[in-house]
């Protein structure tokens, strides 16, 4: 017990200040806001606070002179009482246990998981440590209930993509079929190329339904397998015209990967039925690199290429009047980022942006009024 006067330092060196009166160190510890426990170098406890016998559910007189370790469950006891004196021969004032779970236990037996600070106390009686105790459990009630409604929001938002992948597939289904009603070479080319672009949307909604990240996707995979799937659409032989991918990871969002889908899409399509048209053999090549910029999100630069026929001279890709190269820089605009062509050597196309984030997307224009005219879809 603490007798008549108390000499404090909380830096745990030996008081020079005036003594502090035993009542007033006690009033102090009896209006913190959290249960408070001295104990003595020997690991008893010297005094409490009401609020310890309200967390733990002991009077007062329960617990003055028993070993601290009575708070704790009984698989902790021994390990504390390590703790203790590894405590006692280096008292420097400390979280208690960062990193990992403490618990105490109640009279009754049930455990509290608590977050507990140590304060050492170098008085004329001895050395002491002041321990505070926080109760968790409301805390950690609420952390599982926060943990429980995600997990309720990850089943329906792999719901949702699993459903509009299936109704993808659908629309691209009745696209083949009615496609197959007709014997015209010209309007079969038109389905396909909507049937590939539906195909390409559903494509990034199948890879959300299988990925943990519901809301991300890998740009460089994902354009990987997409523009696979477009030369398999077209019947391409893969030893004559070689497709190349050239991407470090770049996770982007929904919005951003459907933009960016349909332009690349759009732009090996056109590689793939005009740039090797006289010699049949070629190589696509799909570049996407990342650039930061002051404190801005990363500037994602994706090249699209091919050693083909060069790009129509004639031709402004920026004022075309086909369907392909109409959608191609309507999704820029949704994009809000801009694109150059080199036709120096076959074509290049690099498009520039930024990740789009919420509520930034541009509504596309109604419609489209594509021309007949124009060599390049």
């Amino acid at each position: 017990m603490i007798r008549e006067k108390v000499k404090v330092n909380v830096s745990a060196r030996t008081a020079k200040e005036p003594a502090l009166f035993d009542e007033q160190f006690r009033l102090a510890v009896e209006a913190a806001p959290n249960a408070m426990i001295l104990v003595d170098s020997g690991g008893s406890i010297v005094l409490i606070n009401s609020l310890v016998e309200r967390l733990f559910g002991y009077a007062r007189e329960e617990l003055m002179g028993q070993s601290i370790e009575v708070l704790l469950p009984e698989k902790h006891r021994r390990g504390h009482i390590a703790f203790r004196a590894s405590f006692m021969s280096d008292p420097v004032a400390r979280p208690m246990g960062a990193g990992r779970d403490l618990y105490g236990c109640h009279k009754d037996g049930t455990e509290i998981p608590l977050e507990i600070g140590l304060n050492p106390l170098s008085t004329t009686e001895g050395m002491f440590v002041l321990a505070s105790a926080i109760d968790l459990r409301e805390r950690k009630l609420q952390e599982e209930r926060l943990k429980e409604s995600l997990r309720e929001k990850e089943v329906l938002l792999k719901e949702i993509h699993h459903r509009v992948k299936n109704n993808l597939q659908v629309i691209a289904s009745l696209l083949d079929i009615q496609a197959s009603y007709s014997k015209e070479p010209g309007v079969k080319e038109v389905f396909r190329e909507s049937r590939n672009r539906v195909h390409a949307m559903g494509m990034i909604h199948e890879r959300l339904y299988r990925s943990r990240n519901l809301d991300r996707i890998d740009l460089g995979e994902y354009l990987r397998d997409m523009t696979s799937d477009l030369l398999d659409s077209y019947g391409t032989n893969r030893e004559l015209i070689t497709l190349s991918v050239i991407a470090q990871p770049v996770p982007v969002n929904l919005d951003t990967a459907n933009c960016c889908g349909l332009i690349v899409h759009e732009l090996v399509s056109n590689s793939l039925k005009h740039a090797f048209v006289h010699r049949g053999h070629g190589t696509i090549t799909i570049d996407i690199q990342t650039r930061t910029e002051n404190d801005s999100s990363p500037l994602i630069v994706v090249k699209v290429s091919d050693d083909g026929v060069g790009f129509p001279e004639n031709i402004d890709f920026q004022q075309a009047e086909s369907m392909g190269l109409q959608l191609t820089n309507t999704l820029i605009d949704q994009l809000q980022g801009s694109i150059e062509l080199d036709a120096a050597h076959g074509t290049t196309f690099a498009l520039s942006f930024r990740e789009l984030q919420d509520k930034e997307r541009v509504p596309a224009p109604d419609g489209f009024q594509p021309s007949e005219q124009g060599r390049h879809a």
